[in-house]
C-alpha cells in the first residue's frame, strides 16, 4: 500500500506520521525512515521492503523528500504495482509546499493533505487537545489564545504545556493575558532580520534571551516554522499581492502576515531556501540522534 502525506501544516502531518509509527510499534512492524535528499539507493529500499523475515514481519517505510529525487521516482514507478499491492505500507512524506510526485505515484497512492487551520478549525483542535490532556479552558480562554497566537499549532501546544505547569487541569483567561503574547514569534522574525543584516552580536543576544526560557530544540523548531512560513508567503507573492487573498490563504492574523512581509525584505528567495534546507537537515539529524540540538543551533547560526 502507498500513502502520500503532505500539506503546509507540519504540526498535523508530523502528528499523523507519529500515529502511524506508534501503531506500527504496537503491531510489531519493522519501521524504517529514509530521507531521499540524502539517500538514493532504490534497490536497497526495494530489497528491504519486500524481504520476508523469519517471522514474516510486516513493515512501515517512511520516505521523506521524494519529490526532490526524480531518479528514485523513475525507479519506483517501474515497480509501482508491487508496492501498491503489498500488505506493507510505504509512506511518501512531503513537507515542501510545492513538492510534486510523478503522476504514476499520485494515481496509485492514497492521499492525506494537511492545510493550515481556520479560526473555527483551530477552536475545534483546541477542544480535542483539551480532552486529550484532560484539562479545561475557562470561558474566553480558548478564543484569547487564538487571538494572540493565531493558528501556530506548534507554539500553541508549547504555551499550553507551560500554562498547565502553573494551573493544573485548568487554563484561565487571566493566565493567558498575563503570560502569553505574540512576542516570541516577533522576536524570531527580529532575530532572522538581524542575521540577514549580518548583525550577529545583536542576534546572539536575542537568542541568549530565548534560551533562558526555551530549549535549543524548541528554538530551532521555531526557526524552521518561521522560515517555512516565509517561503510559502514568498511563493504566494509571485502570484498576487492582494493582502485579503494572502490572509485568506494563510489563515493568519493581520499582524503576523505584516511581520512576515517586513522580514521578507531582507531575504532573497534563494537565501530562504538555502537556510530552510540547512535547518531541515539539522532537524532530521537531531531526530535520528546524530547531533545534539545545542550543536545544531551553533552550526545553523555560524552558517549564516
Amino acid at each position: 500500500m502507498i500513502l502520500i502525506i503532505r500539506g503546509p501544516e507540519t504540526y498535523l502531518s508530523q502528528k499523523r506520521i507519529k500515529e502511524l509509527v506508534e501503531k506500527a510499534k504496537e503491531e510489531k512492524k519493522e519501521i524504517k525512515f529514509f530521507d531521499l535528499k540524502e539517500e538514493n539507493d532504490f534497490l536497497l529500499i526495494k530489497r528491504e521492503f519486500f524481504n520476508i523475515g523469519f517471522f514474516n514481519q510486516k513493515k512501515l517505510f517512511i520516505l521523506e523528500n521524494a519529490s526532490s529525487n526524480k531518479k528514485f521516482q523513475e525507479d519506483f514507478q517501474k515497480e509501482i504495482e508491487s508496492f501498491a499491492s503489498s500488505p506493507n505500507l510505504i509512506v511518501f512524506y512531503e513537507k515542501e509546499e510545492n513538492g510534486s510526485l510523478s503522476k504514476a505515484i499520485e494515481k496509485k497512492a492514497k492521499k492525506e493533505y494537511y492545510d493550515f487551520l481556520t479560526k473555527k478549525e483551530t477552536e475545534k483542535w483546541l477542544s480535542r487537545i483539551e480532552k486529550e490532556k484532560n484539562f479545561v479552558f475557562e470561558k474566553g480562554a480558548k478564543e484569547k489564545l487564538i487571538e494572540l497566537l493565531g493558528n501556530n499549532l506548534w507554539l500553541i501546544e508549547k504555551e499550553i504545556e507551560k500554562l498547565l505547569t502553573l494551573e493544573e487541569k485548568r487554563i484561565s483567561l487571566l493566565s493567558i493575558k498575563k503570560l502569553i503574547s505574540p512576542q516570541l514569534t516577533i522576536n524570531i522574525f527580529n532575530t532572522l532580520e538581524m542575521l540577514a543584516q549580518k548583525k550577529k552580536k545583536e542576534a546572539l543576544l536575542m537568542i541568549k534571551k530565548h534560551l533562558e526560557k526555551d530549549s535549543p530544540q524548541y528554538l530551532l523548531s521555531m526557526f524552521v516554522y518561521q522560515l517555512r512560513e516565509m517561503l510559502i508567503l514568498k511563493n504566494l507573492l509571485e502570484k498576487t499581492r492582494n493582502f485579503s487573498f494572502l490572509q485568506k490563504k494563510l489563515k493568519k492574523p493581520y499582524f503576523l502576515i505584516q511581520k512576515t512581509l517586513n522580514c521578507l525584505r531582507f531575504f532573497k528567495k534563494e537565501e530562504l531556501e538555502n537556510l530552510y534546507q540547512k535547518l531541515y537537515l539539522l532537524d532530521f539529524k537531531i531526530r535520528k540522534g546524530e547531533i545534539p540540538p545545542e550543536l545544531a543551533l551553533f552550526f545553523f547560526l555560524n552558517s549564516i
